[in-house]
């Protein structure tokens, strides 16, 4: 294993925060709006990418 390998706990810890800031950037938004955002949409791809 290498030295800067991320483990386990830290990969699953980032998982639970892009979770959570998926949720912070579509609460609240409607389906139109979302679709009408593309500094959302960007957002929230990102942290699936993270996933």
């Amino acid at each position: 294993m290498r030295d800067n390998a991320i483990t386990n706990k830290e990969r699953l810890q980032h998982i639970l925060e892009a979770i959570s800031k998926i949720n912070g950037f579509i609460y609240g938004q409607s389906k139109e709006s979302f679709l009408n955002s593309d500094i959302i949409q960007n957002a929230t791809l990102f942290q699936f990418a993270i996933i």
